[in-house]
This record gives structure tokens, C-alpha cells and sequence, in this order.
């Protein structure tokens, strides 16, 4: 299965520790995971999020790192996860 992480970044120091340690986990689980910190922080704000749901739209499951619910962007993706039918999987 194709995973997108979700997650807070922008009032989260070590976000990208959070995705890599979540990446590695579901890896290992023998899924193919799509991690967005792979993406360089050129971009605006919207140009992110437009590459982010694209990558999401292409995935079979969000992954919801745990406090996503303060993240703006991560609350986006989860509401288009819902709106797309895409499975929804939780930090535990």
C-alpha cells in the first residue's frame, strides 16, 4: 500500500525526525511511503500544499502523525483524504 505521512511542520522543530522515525516504521511494514520532507523548502506555502495533495491523491492511505490536529496543512490533507476515500491510519 502507498502511505503519505501527515504531520505538523511549520511549529515543530523536529518534524523531519518525525517523518524519517515514521517512514522507516511503515517501511518496514512492506509499504511503499511517500514522506513530503523530501521536498525543498522553496516553495510557497500554497505551491507545498499543491505538490502535497498531489502526492496524497496518488497514495492509498494518509498516515496521521500524532498532533496533526494543529496543523493547518495536515488538517487540509486529512480533509481530502476523507473527500477521496483514501484509508486513514493513525500515530499511535
Amino acid at each position: 500500500m502507498k502511505i503519505y505521512i501527515s504531520g505538523g511542520i511549520s511549529k515543530d522543530f523536529h518534524y523531519m525526525k518525525k517523518f524519517k522515525k515514521a517512514e522507516e516504521q511503515l517501511t518496514k511494514m512492506g509499504h511503499i511511503v511517500v514522506n513530503l520532507t523530501v521536498i525543498p523548502p522553496i516553495f510557497s506555502y500554497e505551491e507545498h500544499m499543491k505538490i502535497y495533495l498531489t502526492m496524497l491523491d496518488m497514495c492509498d492511505a494518509i498516515y496521521l502523525l500524532k498532533g496533526w490536529e494543529n496543523s493547518e496543512g495536515a488538517n487540509i490533507e486529512y480533509i481530502n483524504a476523507i473527500e477521496h476515500k483514501k484509508m486513514i491510519l493513525y500515530e499511535s
